[in-house]
């Protein structure tokens, strides 16, 4: 009886608190996991500790786990009751069964881990438990993809950022070497493309068909994501395999503000791909007069082309 109430204490007390962007754990969760029963049996998972969990029924998990009910036993696709916690945001119910000596980074059968499955769904509060805990944040998916990876691409900022500032890979890519920030790029997530830069990201990384970031960003539309990268002495001047260049992208987007940027970046306004396509004859296809106008005034030549809509 002693015992659970020193866990039930614990439980009380913060996990984590924030100090200048960076996570302030306590040292309870990490030492819990670091203790946790490797020998125990791999039971199925019961159907009323999957429903407790899922629910954030604490009472309930708290008896089950009294009762002796193993915090590693594994359900269908070999889901653990800390990933349901995880996933469905239920930041004491994982704090209790990391206490009571649950595994974190067991894995399901596409490869998927506890954090992974927080980060996917945007739960911060139980990305942070985890990350306390000691959580390995660079496990891939079957499929190739990170915690951090996953909460780019879904959206959630303050996930990408509390992954990033400890510790989590921030250069990761797809197995197309799409990285997250030329994902964050295409997507137009500033905030997230932000703090990917200021951890490090390479705003150079080339994806397999040679575009970059800058490349996405263009290509989505997205100005201000443009600006970052530039700022980030991002290659305006880069080709990727076709020949396409950000001011094609910009030029067919429609993004007068996008034009200006790379124009004064002095890029080759009559570069041309492996189709002979030009910014300027994209901006006729799309029919952008005011940046036909202003791609003619910096020099750009009219060139006969097939009426290929690619965008």
């Amino acid at each position: 009886m002693k015992k659970d109430c020193i866990v039930l204490l614990f439980l009380v007390l913060p996990v984590f608190a924030f100090s200048e962007g960076r996570l302030e754990c306590d040292k309870n969760i990490k030492r819990a996991y670091s203790e946790a029963d490797d020998s125990l049996t791999d039971k199925p998972l019961s159907k009323n500790m999957r429903s407790a969990v899922q629910f954030g029924q604490i009472e309930t998990v708290e008896r089950l786990i009294s009762e002796g009910e193993n915090v590693n036993a594994r359900g269908f696709l070999d889901v653990t009751a800390v990933m349901i916690a995880a996933r469905y945001g239920h930041k004491e119910v994982l704090e209790r069964l990391i206490l009571a000596g649950a595994r974190i980074d067991d894995r399901t059968e596409n490869g998927q881990t506890a954090v992974i499955m927080a980060a996917t769904f945007g739960q911060i509060e139980t990305v942070n438990v985890l990350i306390c805990a000691g959580a390995d944040l660079d496990i891939e998916t079957n499929a190739g993809s990170t915690a951090l990876l996953l909460a780019v691409m879904l959206g959630h900022p303050a996930v990408v950022k509390s992954l990033s500032s400890e510790g989590a890979e921030v250069n990761v890519s797809d197995p197309e070497n799409v990285t997250a920030l030329m994902h964050a790029a295409w997507k137009g997530y500033t905030d997230i493309a932000e703090n990917l830069v200021r951890e490090g990201a390479d705003v150079h990384a080339k994806d397999k068909q040679k575009g970059t970031a800058l490349h996405w960003a263009a290509a989505g539309c997205h100005v201000e994501i443009m600006n970052l990268l530039i700022s980030e002495e991002a290659d305006a001047h880069a080709r990727d395999e076709l020949g396409g260049t950000a001011l094609m992208l910009a030029s067919a987007c429609g993004e007068l503000e996008a034009v200006v940027m790379l124009l004064k970046e002095r890029v080759d306004v009559n570069a041309e791909t492996t189709q002979g396509l030009t910014a300027l004859s994209l901006a006729r296809i799309k029919g952008h007069k005011e940046i036909i106008d202003l791609l003619k005034s910096a020099g750009a030549e009219e060139k006969e082309v097939a009426r290929i809509v690619l965008f």
